[in-house]
């Protein structure tokens, strides 16, 4: 629940200060001094490496580069450079010795000064980051004393305690500190709401128009479920600064948990001044398509396809929206983008039903098993889609050596015991199906469709009818209304020679589902008990819904029936 808070909170402070979106171009850094002395053997070629690298875009090689000629040269300029283009790159680690250079020469230089207390916030130095911008009052103290919290909360959360323990002690002096108010604002949080909030609002007493306190107080209240107060609190703050960015961005997600209109009418005025936006790009698309509003959200699907946090998302969306007006080959190269991550599962389940028709099963099999090869963290997931893509098939005998190979490489995974148990069921091994059910049992011993499944098939298929009850009688006291839990007790039941008892089970487990398999088992019993009509009845309904139905054709067979609508 903080962490929520939190992450919308940050969001906030980022943008809330600003009146327009901010289009700040990416930094190339500057060319290395002239260092009048001779450079180190080696240096020149490295420095101009480095300011290649620069001016193509490859700002990481860059700044290793400028890095190591730092330490090596000890320039100031150097130093600059690498401090600076380390802060562009949010790769603080990278700045400390940089950053220690510079200070040593300049040890009053502003920038120096800002850079080395963001450094200590995002390397999660909390304690001495405080102290430094404490030390500091000549720095940007509010946004500094609000970054500290806002990045502690979500990545050191062991810390706050001690953090607030600060803040309260350097508000006793210093009370009406805007930036400590607001810190201790989102330090306190939900938990505290209260108190948070009189903080904040104490912040916004001081400054009115401090954009800042009011959308994390906003905030605050989104997080608390007072959403019509975040709404008229930043309603507010728009009629003081009605070109705000931030609070416009941050009313358009409040409004579409609540007028998802009046939201998307927000942000297409936010698409307006900001078009490559990919966060607007991406809450216009989920809108549109809650709207019903699918050639619209195409539109803005296509350029997410570029935008690295999103392109899954807007590959997957785009995939339906081409399978909707029947593009299946469309459909299919949308998918095919995916590669990994969290929409690389329920992409496949859509790209295997199209490769079915379209590219042929071997040929996604293939792609499945470069899947597993390029995505190690995923391959275990993977390899149990697989197993469940060939069985829905009917390709039972395909999906054995995938089960075997899956077992080879992780162990004794249940779910590939489970394909192992289906398998084997499917090709009448019962002596191995209960031995993979054994196996998921070591591992999850008060799993109930386990000890079902066990139970029933020792009754069903092994004629080990004792042996299975308990089994079916440890799943029953785990999940009591399970129809087909009750519905494998009738069996065992009425196999051990109990037709009063099995009939009272069966009439249970078909009054909450009228499965065939169940309704051939109650037929049985009512047949054994001399119930033949209303047998005969249940029969003839469940042969109606499903007359293939292996259960269902045994039963009548043992029993010569022929139904009358046969």
């Amino acid at each position: 629940m903080f962490t929520k808070f939190i992450y919308i909170a940050l969001c906030c402070a980022l943008f809330a200060c600003a009146n327009q979106p901010k289009m700040t171009a990416p930094a190339v850094s500057p060319a290395p001094e002239r260092i009048p002395k001779a450079l180190p053997e080696g240096s020149l070629f490295e420095l101009l490496q480095a300011e290649t690298a620069a001016r193509r875009g490859k700002l990481d090689e860059a700044l290793a580069l400028f890095s190591h000629q730092t330490d090596i040269t000890q320039s100031l300029r150097l130093a600059k450079t690498t401090a600076r283009l380390a802060h562009h790159l949010q790769q603080y680690p990278a700045a400390t010795n940089a950053l220690a250079l510079w200070l040593n020469e300049e040890p009053s230089a502003a920038s120096a000064l800002d850079l080395k207390a963001r450094a200590l916030i995002y390397n999660h130095h909390v304690n001495e980051a405080f102290d430094f911008i404490d030390a500091n009052p000549n720095l940007a103290q509010q946004n500094l004393y609000v970054l500290l919290a806002t990045e502690t909360a979500k990545n050191k959360p062991e810390h706050l305690n001690a953090l607030s323990d600060k803040f309260a002690q350097a508000l006793i002096t210093q009370p009406e500190h805007i930036g400590l108010l607001i810190g201790s604002g989102l330090i306190l949080n939900i938990d505290q709401f209260d108190q948070a909030s009189a903080f904040l609002a104490k912040a916004r007493d001081l400054e009115p128009n401090n954009t800042v306190a009011l959308s994390v107080q906003a905030a605050l209240f989104a997080q608390a479920g007072k959403l019509e107060d975040a709404i008229e609190l930043l309603q507010h703050g728009l009629v003081l600064q009605p070109d705000n960015f931030g609070l416009k961005r941050q009313l358009g997600r409040i409004l579409s948990q609540t007028d998802i209109v009046a939201a998307r009418t927000i942000f297409k005025e936010l698409h307006e001044r900001a078009p490559n936006d990919g966060e607007i790009l991406f809450i216009l698309a989920q809108i549109s398509m809650k709207l019903e509003f699918y050639k619209e959200a195409d539109t803005y699907l296509i350029p997410l396809q570029n935008n690295p946090q999103h392109r899954d998302f807007a590959n997957y969306n785009l995939g339906l929206s081409a399978e909707n007006h029947k593009e299946l080959f469309i459909a299919l190269n949308h998918y095919d983008q995916i590669d990994s991550g969290p929409y690389l599962l329920i992409t496949l389940e859509r790209y295997g039903k199209l490769a079915a028709q379209l590219s042929g099963i071997p040929a996604f099999e293939q792609r499945l098993e470069a899947l597993k090869a390029n995505n190690p963290k995923q391959a275990l997931a993977l390899t149990v889609y697989h197993i469940e893509y060939l069985l829905g098939l009917g390709l039972d005998k395909r999906a054995k050596p995938v089960v075997e190979n899956g077992l080879d490489r992780f162990g004794s995974d249940s779910k590939l015991l489970y394909g192992q148990f289906l398998i084997a069921e499917q090709n009448k091994d019962y002596s191995q199906a209960t031995e993979s059910l054994r196996q998921i049992l070591l591992q999850q011993p008060d799993n109930p469709v386990i000890l079902n499944a066990l139970g029933y098939t020792l009754s069903r298929h092994m004629d080990r009818h004792t042996e299975a009850k308990p089994f079916i009688l440890q799943a029953l006291a785990l999940k009591p209304n399970d129809a087909a839990i009750i519905d494998s007790m009738g069996w065992v039941l009425l196999k051990l020679g109990d037709i009063t008892e099995a009939t009272r089970y069966l009439m249970q487990a078909y009054t909450q589902s009228t499965d065939t398999e169940i309704a051939a088992h109650l037929g049985e019993a009512l047949w054994l008990g001399n119930e033949r009509e209303q047998a005969l009845s249940i029969w003839s309904e469940a042969h109606k819904a499903d007359a293939s139905n292996e259960e269902l054709q045994d039963a009548l067979k043992r029993f010569n029936v022929k139904l009358p609508s046969l």
